[in-house]
């Protein structure tokens, strides 16, 4: 969730594993929310990493984000 409503700028958004391996996803913006769905089931505690390039989002009056990174893990359940 963003500070302020967000559109599509490239779009390139990726999901990739620790070993680099890219994830396929659906990804949808709707306001001030970007979603990224993988386009299967995420493995069991397995480490991640989502990348937003630089551009890949603006703001409504078209400034683009930075490049973002953000790792996580997923559950062992």
């Amino acid at each position: 969730t963003f500070n302020e409503p967000i559109k599509p700028g490239t779009m390139n958004i990726q999901l990739k594993t620790n070993t680099g391996t890219n994830i396929p996803t659906t990804n949808t913006i709707n306001g001030n929310t970007l979603t990224i769905t993988p386009n299967n089931p995420l493995k069991k505690a397995t480490k991640y990493t989502i990348i937003l390039y630089a551009g890949s989002i603006t703001d409504l009056a078209g400034n683009p984000i930075t490049k973002y990174s953000r790792p996580f893990t997923t559950a062992a359940v």
